[in-house]
């Protein structure tokens, strides 16, 4: 299993051109009728990788700009949270650099480390996306990150780090994300998202039919007729 930009050429492998990311809830769609509260909304846990540090220092120069951004960062908890590879202190992180009005602007929804999925259901998440204008995620490498997908599915513009390593790419083009080469000046480039996420055009059956469970498990299923059939099993 995995897609060709993680797992690279397999000549002496029965292949199976897909991962997680391609199998998103048919929960997330778009609702042209929830109305836009957030601004940006970023779906991560607190590891290292995904930069969230990185991430409140470009809000906060959106904020320094004089902007009033409403931003929602869902973080869920795990066990395995550990000083050396995770954001451990990002409460007081985030009290410490944010101010009281910036706080009311920002949403730091940290989730409980025993409830399941990303600390909600996936239904809620959904009503999360469709209530904002635009995502993010600020990792420098993924396998396949399934924010991105779900984001997609959800009619929002992508913003992600142009040298990003993994099949998150994959599925974007200009239409339907905006890339920035420089975690410095991220910043510029949620405002432009921002800005213009009304402008972004999402073709949503062809995501639906690469990213959406239900067509992803009848593909799932032939790839598995075939492996059998060459096997001469049942």
């Amino acid at each position: 299993f995995g897609l060709p930009s993680v797992v690279g050429p397999q000549p002496h492998t029965y292949h199976i051109p897909l991962a997680s990311g391609n199998f998103t809830a048919s929960c997330f769609k778009p609702d042209p009728d929830n109305n836009k509260y957030w601004d940006i909304i970023n779906v991560s846990r607190n590891g290292n990788v995904k930069n969230l540090r990185l991430f409140f220092q470009e809000i906060k120069k959106i904020y320094d700009m004089g902007l009033k951004y409403k931003i929602l960062l869902v973080c869920a908890s795990r066990e395995e949270e550990v000083d050396h590879d995770h954001f451990t202190d990002i409460a007081d992180v985030y009290y410490n650099m944010f101010t009281k009005e910036e706080r009311d602007l920002f949403t730091l929804m940290r989730l409980g480390k025993d409830l399941e999925f990303k600390g909600l259901s996936k239904k809620q998440l959904s009503y999360f996306y469709q209530s904002s204008k635009v995502a993010t995620l600020f990792s420098e490498m993924e396998g396949f990150p399934g924010v991105v997908s779900e984001a997609l599915l959800t009619g929002l513009p992508v913003v992600i780090w142009s040298g990003q390593r993994g099949s998150a790419k994959d599925f974007l083009n200009n239409t339907n994300s905006i890339l920035f080469n420089n975690f410095d000046e991220a910043h510029l480039t949620l405002i432009e998202a921002v800005k213009n996420y009304k402008l972004f055009d999402h073709d949503h059956d062809s995501l639906l039919d690469k990213l959406g469970e239900e067509e992803s498990i009848k593909k799932l299923k032939n790839h598995f007729s075939k492996i059998y059939s060459l096997n001469e099993q049942k």
